[in-house]
């Protein structure tokens, strides 16, 4: 079997293993405030834009981003579990490999959020779904990335092998070098203020 339908196949269940209902309510209310410092700088204001989350998960930006507002917002993860998880939660979302729902959705999409999914890819892959998010997006459109900085002296290496489908993992210059050789313009690699988990934040 391959190994990356084995493991997504109960990636869900992966996640939900460590968390309480108490607990995934808790990470709602940091993600709120991760969004908040984070990406809301980057997303239009106006609520009726088109936001994409490639690589969706659990739903918890969805969830947090409709709470803000934003009504057009669509999910989409390879994991059937996440999927009908998102699907109880009554979020929008479609089972679907990354890069065929971008190929069938081009020139849709005002942000693109993409959390957590490119260190997933192997190197031959990153370049071409790049290339699909960049057609997916409208013109003047933003692809927001999160991944784990691997020159992180504290987390960087368990970041990297803390998941068996990990394939790769960046910096902030390699990193920025992929994004600047798919041709996106403006591109901003930045440190996220993480100081939202473990409940540091104010609410």
């Amino acid at each position: 079997m391959n190994y990356r339908n084995a493991i997504y196949k109960g990636y869900d269940k992966d996640l939900r293993k460590y968390m309480s209902l108490s607990s995934v309510e808790k990470e709602k209310k940091m993600i709120f405030q991760y969004v908040k410092r984070n990406y809301l700088r980057y997303i239009p204001k106006e609520k009726n834009i088109t936001i994409l989350d490639l690589g969706c998960g659990m739903g918890y930006y969805l969830a947090v981003l409709k709470d803000m507002g934003y009504a057009n917002v669509r999910g989409v993860d390879i994991s059937e579990g996440n999927v009908q998880f998102c699907r109880k939660e009554g979020l929008n979302v479609v089972c679907q490999d990354a890069k065929e729902y971008l190929e069938a959705h081009k020139n849709q999409y005002d942000v693109i959020i993409f959390n957590d999914v490119i260190e997933h890819f192997k190197k031959e892959e990153v370049m071409p779904l790049l290339a699909s998010i960049k057609k997916s997006l409208k013109d003047g459109g933003v692809v927001i990335t999160k991944t784990d900085n691997e020159a992180n002296p504290f987390c960087g290496m368990s970041g990297r092998y803390m998941d068996f489908t990990h394939e790769l993992g960046f910096v902030s210059l390699s990193l920025q070098q992929v994004y600047e050789a798919a041709e996106f313009k403006n591109v901003e690699v930045i440190g996220a203020d993480i100081y939202v988990w473990g409940g540091w934040a104010a609410s």
